[in-house]
Formats: C-alpha cells, sequence, structure tokens
C-alpha cells in the first residue's frame, strides 16, 4: 500500500469536556479511539447500519475505544450514549432528507477536534455526510464507500453524479479506502482510480455467537421455507420474489424481515395464490436466528449491494442462496461454490425453480468470516493511517 501523507491532525487544546487532548501514539499496542462516521444508525436498520454497529462493538470487544457519529433521527435516542463499549453521539440536523441530512454539528466537532481521536472512519459513498466529513477531519483518515456506482432511485441517481467531485475529494484524503467485496473494489477502481493504490478489500463478516446452536423452529416450517430480508425499500427486489411466491406450493412460506419505506406497497402485492407470505418487520436477535435455522433458503432479488449480510448470515446456519445476477453476489457464489444459484431468468418462474432446485439440497453451514476477523483487519488499515501522520 502507498499511504498519501495528509496534513496533521488539527485538535482544540482540550476536549469538550476540558481534558488535554494527547496526539498520535506510535505504540501499537495502545487502544486507538476511532471515530465511526454514518448517516444512520441503530435502531435504524439496513446493511450500513448493521456493517457499523457490528464493527464498533468488535472494535470494543478487542480493547479499541471506537465512538459513533450519527444523525439524530428522532428514535427518542439520547445524545451521548454507551453500550457494550461502544459511545454513540447523535447530531441534529439542518438538512432533513433520508439520504441527503446533514448536520452542521456533527461536521464541527470532526473539524474543530473538540472530541480526542486517532483516527476516522467514515461509511457510505451514497449519503453526503460521508465526504463533509472526510472533508472536515484533517487526520488518519479510512473510508468505506458501499459504493453501488448507482442508485435504482432516478433523482439519488442524478444527485449522485453531481456530488461525485465532492465524494472524489474525499477518497483523496484517505489513507485508505476500504471495499466490501471484490465486486465493490472493481467498481472503485474503475470510477476512482486514483485510489487504486490505496484500496484494500476487508469483506462483512457475521456475528457467529447469535447463531450457534440455534435449533430449527418446526412451527416456522413450511414444505418450503424461503426467508429474505433486510431493509425494505424497492432497489432489494421483493416484488420479484412475492411474485415468485405465487408459482411456489401452498405449503411453502414465504418470511419477509425487515421494515422500510417499501413496506406497504409490498403487503399490497402479496397474492392469495402460492406460497403463504409472512411480514415480521423487524425481529429481535433470537427470533431471526431461528428464522435463519429453519430456512432452505435464503433469498435477495437486490439490484445493487456492495455485499450481502443477509445471504452470509444465511450460509452459515446452513441455508442454500437464491441471489440476484449482481457483482457482489457473484463473488459469494465464486467463494461457496453449491451452495448459491444466481437467477438469470429473472421472472417469477425463474426464481421459483431456482428456489425449488436449492431447497431440494441439504443443509450445509458454511465458514464465515466473523465480526472479530474484520475489526483485526480494520485495526491494522487505523495503525498504517496513524503511521502515515506521524512525523519522521
Amino acid at each position: 500500500m502507498t499511504a498519501v501523507v495528509g496534513p496533521t491532525r488539527g485538535q482544540d487544546p482540550t476536549t469538550s469536556e476540558g481534558a488535554p487532548v494527547t496526539g498520535p501514539t506510535p505504540d501499537d499496542t495502545a487502544a486507538l479511539r476511532i471515530g465511526l462516521v454514518t448517516h444512520r444508525f441503530a435502531p435504524s436498520t439496513g446493511g450500513v447500519e448493521t456493517h457499523v454497529e457490528q464493527l464498533a462493538r468488535a472494535l470494543a470487544r478487542a480493547g479499541q475505544r471506537p465512538q459513533v457519529f450519527t444523525h439524530d433521527l428522532g428514535h427518542g435516542a439520547p445524545p451521548v450514549s454507551r453500550h457494550e463499549g461502544v459511545t454513540v453521539r447523535r447530531y441534529r440536523r439542518l438538512v432533513r432528507w433520508d439520504h441527503g441530512s446533514i448536520s452542521p454539528p456533527l461536521l464541527f466537532a470532526l473539524r474543530r477536534g473538540r472530541i480526542p481521536l486517532d483516527v476516522v472512519h467514515v461509511h457510505s459513498y451514497h449519503d453526503p455526510v460521508s465526504a463533509l466529513a472526510a472533508g472536515s477531519w484533517s487526520g488518519p483518515l479510512v473510508v468505506t464507500p458501499h459504493y453501488h456506482r448507482s442508485s435504482a432511485d432516478g433523482l439519488r441517481d442524478l444527485m449522485h453524479r453531481g456530488y461525485r467531485p465532492l465524494a472524489g475529494r474525499g477518497f483523496a484524503d484517505a489513507d485508505s479506502v476500504i471495499a466490501v467485496s471484490g465486486a465493490e473494489a472493481s467498481l472503485l477502481a474503475e470510477d476512482f482510480p486514483a485510489i487504486a493504490s490505496r484500496l484494500h478489500v476487508i469483506g462483512n463478516g457475521i456475528d457467529r455467537s447469535r447463531f450457534a446452536d440455534v435449533p430449527a423452529d418446526a412451527t416456522l416450517r413450511g414444505a418450503r421455507t424461503v426467508v429474505v430480508a433486510g431493509r425494505l425499500e424497492a432497489y432489494k427486489g421483493v416484488d420479484r420474489l412475492l411474485a415468485a411466491a405465487s408459482e411456489l406450493d401452498p405449503a411453502d412460506v414465504l418470511h419477509v424481515v425487515g421494515d422500510g419505506p417499501d413496506r406497504s406497497r409490498l403487503e399490497s402485492l402479496v397474492s392469495r395464490d402460492g406460497a403463504t407470505v409472512r411480514f415480521w418487520g423487524r425481529t429481535d436477535d433470537a427470533t431471526y436466528a431461528s428464522l435463519l435455522a429453519s430456512a432452505d433458503v435464503v433469498a435477495s432479488a437486490s439490484s445493487h449491494e456492495a455485499q450481502g449480510i443477509s445471504a452470509l448470515e444465511g450460509l452459515t446456519c446452513g441455508a442454500a442462496l437464491v441471489l440476484s445476477d449482481i457483482g457482489a453476489f457473484r463473488d459469494i457464489e465464486r467463494d461457496h461454490d453449491g451452495r448459491v444459484h444466481i437467477v438469470v431468468d429473472d421472472s417469477p418462474v425463474g426464481w421459483a425453480a431456482a428456489i425449488r432446485s436449492m431447497a431440494a439440497r441439504p443443509r450445509a453451514p458454511r465458514a464465515v468470516p466473523d465480526w472479530d476477523d474484520v475489526a483485526a483487519a480494520m485495526v491494522e488499515r487505523y495503525r498504517a493511517a496513524l503511521a502515515a501522520h506521524l512525523p519522521g
């Protein structure tokens, strides 16, 4: 890796609590103060939200000092909270759009260094807060874009093209850019060739303890049990799976886990013919684990994914995967040959045939990296970024 050395970190002489601010340390054993910046965070749901939450927890377990900087989205959470070793700071927004929120107080906290940090790690190219935060922070910087290149939403796609120069500046300042899959890395290298020497792949993980020794629940099973999980947005393609359900048998069950802005439309699409469809909304960990332990197939018809956490969770629980034909999912197929079917016939009949075929295969759990593995790899990137900013 060729690190790009930027300006040294600029901080106030005191923290917001009035304690002295210490500078970067070359000690590879010292706990790092890591700022994780994300547009949304739990209890909001979605792939980026899950990634940041699980990474933060794993970093804390590893003895690091993670803090999440995010927006106050009106869930009633306090401005500052701490749980499982992770401090979460929520900031009021000036611009209140689902994918374009901007919080000057959040950016001010990073720019002024009022909270002492050793490294900042910003997430999601597709939310402007990431590029703005990268520009506000002047110290060691890591970027995980969760990059899709385009958006299924025409307005968002147009806006992404408009702010690409701003996002490019964020990449230019980054000491490391982290892709979560080979497919994402290829897109990034094509669209931002200047970052190629600083581009690394660290995939998503799963929380193995969440799924260890979870028994299947016979009451959740059908002749075929299919689970689709994630934030319910139009680009996730759940409507295509609902159409496929009409081609399955009445004894089959399609479990839809998650919530989001597309839920009411999806519920209106459920056919009275074919498989039973059950919408669960957000579930607790135990219920979700039991669903995956009972699933013959985990399916996703998404048109945009950087990787796909629910697919990895399905693999570790022994389910087969039926996935749309996108680069991130082809990466999973390559790594887990025989457990993944990529759907080329994107019709209800094609999806139903793939589900029938994969559901007939015996359950076979696959080993998938967990979040502790991911955190260890990330810490290496953080320390490399920090070393690039040390004097001498």
